[in-house]
């Protein structure tokens, strides 16, 4: 992926974490409270590098850090996601319970 292309994944993301507690409510308000504050801090950190990353594509795009930046951004965005189905699978299945 380019660095670009990590931006506009990273951008879509966030966008999806803006919506997910009016879409998820219900299954996100069965989550202990710790882990949707975790959730909200990964959400910020994701966006604070994405704001350096896009900062840095403008100012130097030749840096060697804009590539390690991106390669860093997708490992973690690939984890968030992968997290937060794990977590979101088990609030479904808790709530299915009640």
């Amino acid at each position: 992926m380019t660095p670009a292309e990590v931006s506009a994944v990273g951008r879509s993301l966030l966008a999806f974490a803006g919506a997910e507690g009016q879409s998820l409510g219900v299954l996100l308000s069965v989550l202990e409270p710790s882990v949707r504050e975790d959730l909200a801090a990964e959400h910020e950190r994701l966006a604070d590098d994405l704001a350096l990353l896009e900062w840095l594509m403008e100012t130097d795009p030749e840096s060697p850090d804009v590539n390690a930046l991106a390669e860093s951004l997708v490992r973690r965005m690939r984890s968030h996601v992968s997290r937060d189905a794990r977590l979101l699978a088990r609030a479904a299945c808790l709530t299915a319970r009640r």
